[in-house]
């Protein structure tokens, strides 16, 4: 269910996350609040790091752990603008000095990520029995034409 949906089906359910967006709790799901108690032990864990770490997360962890290690408001960080698509990169040095790096990625075309038969024009994965395994390429790019032959 998208945003849209909820405003349109469920206005009263959009009204009260404005009143409280920390503390708000969709029926059955989480409040901002419920999830910074839950990432806690993996923030302190990331604090006591002394090498690079990749964290991949959705937008409402990502404004936990950037208000956690810049000393803000968890309250004020769910209003924080967190576009899809980018790579964040956090940067620290002694004396808590920091800098926060955004790294957009490229919008991916139609086919970027499909899985391609030789042969078939399906592309369920895994094979079906019928089809060569061997014959199974899946990455984020088409398969790249054969190169002609040498004369």
């Amino acid at each position: 269910i998208t945003y849209a949906d909820v405003k349109e089906k469920y206005p009263y359910i959009m009204e009260l996350r404005k009143q409280d967006k920390y503390a708000f709790r969709y029926p059955e799901g989480e409040s901002y609040q419920d999830l910074v108690h839950r990432v806690e032990r993996v923030i302190l864990a990331l604090e006591r790091l002394d090498q690079p770490v990749l964290v991949v997360a959705h937008q409402a962890v990502l404004r936990a752990l950037f208000a956690y290690f810049d000393e803000d408001s968890a309250e004020e960080a769910v209003n924080w603008d967190v576009p899809h698509r980018h790579v964040w990169k956090y940067l620290t040095w002694g004396h808590g000095a920091s800098r926060l790096e955004r790294i957009p990625l490229p919008e991916p075309s139609a086919n970027a990520c499909n899985i391609h038969i030789e042969g078939e024009q399906n592309t369920d994965f895994p094979p079906q029995s019928s089809q060569k395994a061997e014959a199974v390429t899946a990455g984020c790019a088409p398969p790249a034409p054969a190169a002609p032959a040498e004369v």
